[in-house]
């Protein structure tokens, strides 16, 4: 089994989205929480997102009476980067 994948969620584009959907640092950083877990180990959970050529994946983050976010991301063999994460319209 591979090592798992570094995330890296301290991109400040991706961190401004996370924080105007969930103002409060600590519940944003529980939203993630479960996302990084899945997407460390295998990435490819997500969906792959525009053409063969495109490296953008998505992954929906589903919270019980609340919108869904499309958390999107890009991967290799190491790392994780979350690019960006908005309400699902």
């Amino acid at each position: 089994m591979p090592p798992n994948r570094t995330v890296i969620e301290d991109n400040p584009p991706f961190r401004r989205e996370l924080l105007a959907i969930e103002p409060d640092p600590k519940a944003a950083d529980e939203l993630l929480e479960g996302v990084i877990w899945v997407l460390s180990r295998d990435p490819r959970q997500g969906q792959h997102f525009g053409g063969h050529y495109s490296l953008t994946w998505y992954f929906i983050i589903t919270r019980p009476g609340k919108s869904q976010l499309v958390l999107y991301y890009t991967f290799d063999d190491k790392e994780v980067l979350l690019v960006s994460i908005q309400e699902r319209p």
